[in-house]
């Protein structure tokens, strides 16, 4: 239970720095242009195990963030902000070094990965067409009534 709230309380305080800079007005010259992949199917565990970084926000209101916005903001850094192991994920933030391991679970049924934090409305991870991870957050009363949708790109190892 403790994971499950520490869960939840880091996943809210990672939205609650990433929504008022979800808030600023971008205007338009300077606003990129992202279309959202299509979700696919996973064949397995395997297709989500790695370390991932924000890539894009979209707001169910329609407001966006790129991963470029979020790094001027100081929202995010170069490092990895998702590990996905075959057991656990690890949210790293700027608050803790890392969280404790959070369990997950793989749905064959529709190839998605269910974040096991209790819920009655958990996130869910999706494979997209393009490579990225999706994940649809729902809203979080204490912090916004708006839900969200991240994506995720890969972290390619340096060689």
């Amino acid at each position: 239970m403790k994971k499950v709230v520490t869960f939840i309380l880091s996943l809210c305080l990672v939205l609650a720095l990433l929504i008022p800079g979800l808030a600023d007005e971008v205007s338009p010259e300077t606003k990129d242009s992202f279309t959202p992949p299509t979700v696919v199917p996973a064949k397995g565990i395997e297709d989500f195990i790695g370390e991932w970084q924000f890539y894009w926000i979209i707001q169910d209101d329609g407001t966006e963030m790129n991963r470029e916005q979020m790094l001027a903001d100081g929202l995010v850094d170069s490092r990895a902000e998702v590990t996905i192991t075959e057991s656990e994920l690890i949210l790293y933030t700027d608050f803790e070094e890392h969280l404790n391991s959070i369990k997950h679970e793989f749905i064959p049924e529709d190839g998605s990965l269910k974040i096991l934090n209790g819920s009655d409305e958990p996130p869910v991870f999706r494979l997209n067409d393009n490579g990225m991870l999706s994940c649809l957050v729902p809203p979080i009363s204490s912090i916004s009534s708006v839900g969200m949708t991240c994506y995720f790109i890969r972290v390619t190892p340096q060689p």
